[in-house]
């Protein structure tokens, strides 16, 4: 007799979210970010130092986010894709201005 439509987005809990993550390709992400670290450490001499352990923080800030972003509605993400876009061509015209270095690709902080 009376019918309830819910017209409100449900979302799925944190734990049905994360068991639909592609694990597998995580999981090759992971071994590549593995070997490449350990490249860095042989090319330190033996030293996580001078390179490698700035790439285990970019590896975990990495991940991170992409924990953080698996739980964003995907249609948020998408109501703002073309100010996103936007956003990058700016950026990428202002190093083409205002960068420095010999070939311009950075931004001087």
């Amino acid at each position: 007799m009376f019918s309830y439509n819910n017209k409100f987005y449900k979302p799925d809990s944190i734990l049905k979210k994360l068991i639909k993550m592609d694990w597998l390709l995580l999981f090759l992400v992971l071994i590549v970010c593995i070997i490449g670290v350990g490249a860095l450490y042989s090319a330190g001499d033996g030293s996580l130092s001078p390179w490698a352990i700035n790439h285990i923080y970019k590896i975990i800030l990495g991940f991170l986010l992409i924990f953080i972003l698996s739980q964003v509605n995907i249609n948020f993400i998408m109501n703002f894709s073309v100010l996103l876009y936007v956003f990058c061509i700016l950026c990428l015209i202002y190093v083409i201005y205002f960068g420095y270095g010999e070939v311009k690709r950075w931004i001087k902080s």
